[in-house]
């Protein structure tokens, strides 16, 4: 695999662990509001974050689906 496309696939595996740490980190907050122990209000904006997260870290798998295709193809 060529290395320039290595470095991509790396740092967007780093940019996953950033979002998936987030998401543990903030765990906490999403169960206490699921057990009604904060309101809607309060959790709106972890609630956003948390969806951030998630489609940042659908977006990063696709690009690296995309690159590890191409590298295929390449050879």
């Amino acid at each position: 695999m060529d290395e320039v496309v290595l470095a991509q696939i790396e740092e967007l595996e780093s940019q996953i662990r950033v979002c998936k740490q987030i998401l543990d980190n903030t765990d906490y907050q999403a169960i206490k509001y699921a057990e009604g122990l904060l309101t809607d209000d309060e959790f709106a904006d972890m609630r956003a974050i948390r969806e951030e997260m998630r489609a940042n870290i659908n977006t990063y798998e696709a690009q690296i689906e995309v690159l590890s295709e191409q590298c295929i193809k390449k050879k």
